[in-house]
């Protein structure tokens, strides 16, 4: 896998488990990689610590907000239950973080309203 200049990721130091998470937020799908020594984006040392990764996106209006990754030293650990497991805790974390968002925003609203009643002049 390149990075935008082309050169190989460990070339900029880039960890071997942000490989799943570079893909997921490419692609903005699931990845499931059931031995990491097997996968073609695996780069690094031979011996593969972290042999299954499971990574999805985490979305806040439809804008990817990170990824939330699982990863295990075993090679086949995750299945298609745990990848629609792990994709209904993201999708209720977006909603969480997309509420909170929209909090903040109508909180400043109230500010700058608040501020702006304060100086306007009452008969």
């Amino acid at each position: 896998m390149l990075v935008e200049d082309h050169t190989p990721f460990h070339e900029h130091g880039i960890a071997l488990a942000h490989l799943q998470p570079a893909r997921v937020i490419r692609t903005g799908r699931p990845a499931l990689v059931h031995d990491s020594a097997l996968d073609s984006d695996h780069i690094g040392p031979s011996e593969v610590v972290l042999r299954s990764q499971l990574a999805v996106p985490l979305t806040v209006g439809g804008r990817a907000w990170g990824v939330l990754a699982l990863e295990s030293p075993e090679a086949g650990v995750f299945s298609a239950d745990d990848v629609l497991l792990l994709e209904t805790i993201a999708a209720q974390v977006g909603a969480a973080l997309q509420r909170g968002a929209q909090l903040r925003e109508l909180n400043e609203t109230v500010a700058v309203l608040r501020a702006t009643l304060a100086r306007t002049p009452h008969p």
